[in-house]
């Protein structure tokens, strides 16, 4: 699909993944979406489990 864009993070815990949430900066970023073209973001959180060799 054209434009889309996947964007992977890893945080180390719920309460990290709200800090940044709340952070001026991601404040700042949402801002500027309109002026950017963006528009609807799906977000999704998944549950890792510790890695393991194969």
């Amino acid at each position: 699909m054209p434009g889309l864009i996947h964007v992977k993070e890893l945080w180390q815990d719920q309460a990290a993944l709200d800090a940044h949430f709340a952070s001026a900066h991601i404040a700042a970023w949402r801002a500027a979406w309109p002026g950017l073209g963006i528009g609807e973001r799906d977000l999704r959180v998944y549950e890792v489990g510790a890695p393991r060799k194969t």
